[in-house]
């Protein structure tokens, strides 16, 4: 008994001082808060003590800080999507409040969830749909660098099989017209803006893996988007990614010959 009261005290200070942190003015993320080590390390032990609205408090921390809940959140799936709705409502009313204070960001949100409070696609109709596409983000995440990325060619074919998440992550990039990032000022200078976002790329690399007109539809877009930041930039990686997939694709058929 001891034990457990421990553990609620812990998992309540926790939450204490994350409010306490979210509630700072500035840029508190960079300053030594509790970091996602820590949540990570109480995961599996608030669904057991803490009641539904204190568990939402939990997992919306986490989000922000992208400590994605795992298979622990199978039997608390409502309390993770209404801590989601909660920062997806943050994002239409208060966006620049919630942009200092949390990790997650638009693209994440789509791509796990399905909707991100300015763009809906649909939601996961429970837990097991969340794991499914949370599984592929976290390959990319995976990666330190865009050469890691593509020396991983069979995890991503074997991933871009799933029609639901070809779908999702065509239908995301498109909302978002292939903006890498939330910060982006489109009056802003071009050096400011971040292409080499591994999570974008990781989506790209997954479409083109897939025989989905979706999948094709949405490359093609992107090829066409001549207004995007470091747009040379962008189309040499495309194709640096494309021939990669390519080569995969035809050693995979010679083998099979």
């Amino acid at each position: 008994m001891a034990a457990i009261v421990a553990d609620n005290q812990e998992l309540e200070a926790l939450i204490t001082a994350l409010d306490a942190e979210y509630a700072q003015p500035g840029y508190p993320l960079a300053h030594g808060a509790p970091d996602a080590g820590l949540l990570n390390s109480m995961a599996g032990l608030a669904p057991l003590f803490l009641e539904p609205a204190r568990l939402q408090r939990f997992y919306f921390h986490r989000l922000r800080k992208l400590s994605w809940p795992g298979a622990e959140c199978s039997r608390s799936y409502a309390s993770l999507e209404a801590a989601h709705d909660e920062l997806c409502l943050l994002r239409r009313t208060d966006s620049g409040w919630l942009t200092q204070r949390s990790q997650l960001q638009r693209l994440e949100s789509l791509w796990v969830f399905g909707h991100d409070g300015l763009t809906r696609l649909g939601r996961n109709s429970d837990a097991s749909h969340y794991l499914r596409h949370l599984k592929a983000l976290q390959q990319t995440d995976r990666c330190a660098s865009l050469p890691e990325l593509l020396a991983r060619p069979a995890v991503f074919a074997e991933l871009a099989a799933d029609e639901a998440l070809i779908e999702r992550l065509s239908a995301s990039l498109l909302a978002l017209e292939f903006r890498h990032d939330d910060w982006y000022d489109p009056d802003g200078p071009e050096a400011a803006y971040n292409w080499t976002s591994l999570k974008f790329w990781g989506a790209i690399y997954l479409l083109l893996f897939s025989e989905a007109s979706c999948a094709r539809d949405c490359i093609v877009r992107f090829t066409l988007a001549a207004s995007l930041p470091h747009y040379r930039k962008q189309m040499e990686t495309l194709q640096r990614m494309a021939r990669a997939a390519e080569s995969y694709r035809m050693t995979r058929h010679a083998y099979a010959f």
